[in-house]
C-alpha cells in the first residue's frame, strides 16, 4: 500500500510499474506482462505477479498533484 501517493506526480516516480501494468495481456489463460526488471539489473527476470495488487491512498488540497484520467 502507498500513502498519500499524490504528494508527487504518480506518473513521474511510479512509470515503470505503470508501464509493466499496461502490458498486461491474456496468454494462454494466464495473465502475462512484460518484464518488471530484468536479469541483468536483478540476476533474474522479474515480473509483475497477476496476484498483485497496488493500493494507495489519495489527499486532494493545495499541497498536492492531481492524478491525469489514465491513472483512475
Amino acid at each position: 500500500m502507498l500513502d498519500e501517493m499524490n504528494l508527487a506526480r504518480v506518473e513521474h516516480y511510479f512509470s515503470d510499474v505503470l508501464s509493466v501494468m499496461e502490458s498486461r495481456r491474456w496468454e494462454n489463460g494466464k495473465i502475462v506482462s512484460s518484464k518488471l526488471l530484468s536479469k541483468e539489473m536483478a540476476g533474474r527476470d522479474i515480473y509483475l505477479p497477476a496476484n498483485v495488487y497496488i493500493i494507495g491512498t489519495v489527499n486532494m488540497d493545495e499541497t498536492t498533484h492531481p492524478f491525469s484520467k489514465k491513472k483512475y
